[in-house]
């Protein structure tokens, strides 16, 4: 049995700084440097698939951007890329749990289309928020953490829109929380 091709977590690293600077140029680089494979799941066609899309991410991304748990997590929940989406991040960064899910190519991948769609304000997560169900309770960053400004106010104007929602998250971001200016909405904990 060939051994399962593993990407180091430096790798994806770079691809994750990449994308948070919004080189995309640069992203689609180094996921194509993956190689390619047509076999699914696999990191190579994860990354080949990203880099297409990279080309022209008003295209709508395959994939749920909002995910419902399960059982022990019944609520639904956002995540983007960890550690460069987070200002406050400090020692955390060296431990940082949601790097475990970097073993599978699905959950990196899914967090890197999550991460360009929120800093293009992409219509195709505002569109995906506005249909969640009502009363629904959302966790907003299992993984990853308001990285901007313009990223906490995009997340609560949309919040402001549903009152219905229940919305909570955990964030390091604390300057930049204590440094925005504009209306908390009152489902956002």
């Amino acid at each position: 049995m060939p051994k399962k091709h593993r990407v180091p977590q430096s790798e994806l690293l770079a691809i994750a700084k990449a994308i948070a600077s919004r080189d995309h140029h640069k992203a689609q680089r180094l996921c194509r440097s993956l190689g390619y494979s047509s076999k699914r799941g696999t990191w190579r066609y994860h990354g080949q698939r990203f880099a297409a899309w990279l080309d022209d991410t008003s295209a709508k991304p395959s994939g749920k951007y909002f995910v419902k748990g399960n059982s022990k997590l019944p609520f639904y929940k956002f995540s983007a890329l960890p550690i460069v989406t987070c200002p406050g991040a400090g020692q955390c960064a060296k431990w940082c749990y949601s790097l475990k899910a970097w073993r599978y190519p699905s959950a990196f991948f899914a967090q890197a289309r999550n991460t360009v769609l929120l800093l293009e304000q992409s219509p195709h997560l505002t569109k995906a928020f506005e249909k969640l169900p009502k009363g629904v309770p959302l966790r907003l960053y299992v993984d990853g953490d308001f990285d901007s400004v313009p990223t906490l106010d995009y997340w609560f104007t949309l919040l402001r829109s549903r009152p219905d929602l229940k919305a909570y998250g955990y964030s390091k971001s604390f300057a930049l929380l204590a440094s925005y200016k504009g209306q908390w909405p009152d489902n956002y904990r």
